[in-house]
């Protein structure tokens, strides 16, 4: 079962039509600062373009986030 109020991995993305820093605002966030994510350093960041606009750079928007899921296969 997930825990929804203790997130292990926190993923923001940046760049798409994102007025504000995603990640700077879980970063400075008090109750993101209480998850096993935060204090595991695992929250990371991604290029929106990556995964949110279909086409061939959709691969390597998954390869990077299997890399932050499953650091360990890489």
């Amino acid at each position: 079962m997930v825990d929804k109020k203790n997130p292990q991995i926190i993923i923001t993305s940046k760049g798409h039509r994102e007025a504000t820093d995603l990640f700077s605002n879980v970063m400075n966030e008090p109750r993101f600062k209480q998850t096993d994510a935060y204090f595991n350093n695992r929250v990371y960041q991604i290029d929106a373009s990556l995964i949110c606009r279909p086409g061939p750079r959709a691969v390597q928007g998954l390869e990077t986030l299997v890399k932050f899921i499953h650091p360990e296969i890489f």
